[in-house]
């Protein structure tokens, strides 16, 4: 078992300009603290033509084991794009209801 903490980036769409700005500082600072990064993150947009697929897409925020967590990290600005905010209002009431006693940030 690892002594090392686990930090879970909560993002969507890594591959935006934003986004790996993002990750790319996490990254730096987790190593510098010797921090491990679970990266949880659909690979569309929110606002995806194909509604269906999006939902699917969506569903990889349902298998977050926030047992093995330590603290977690939002990303909500590209969550909210054309002001749609469904996504981070279902992420922080899952995170209310299963992780207590993480670190939000």
């Amino acid at each position: 078992m690892s002594l090392r903490k686990k930090i879970g980036l909560i993002t969507i769409c890594p591959e935006n300009e934003y986004q790996q700005r993002i990750m790319t500082s996490v990254f730096s600072m987790c190593e510098k603290y010797n921090y491990d990064v679970v990266v949880i993150s659909p690979l569309v947009q929110v606002a995806n033509f194909f509604k269906d697929y999006l939902q699917g897409e969506l569903n990889i925020y349902n298998i977050i084991n926030f047992d093995i967590l330590d603290g977690i990290i939002i990303t909500p600005i590209p969550m909210t794009e054309d002001r749609i905010e469904s996504v981070t209002d279902m992420l922080l009431e899952k995170i209310k209801k299963n992780a207590a006693n993480l670190l939000f940030l």
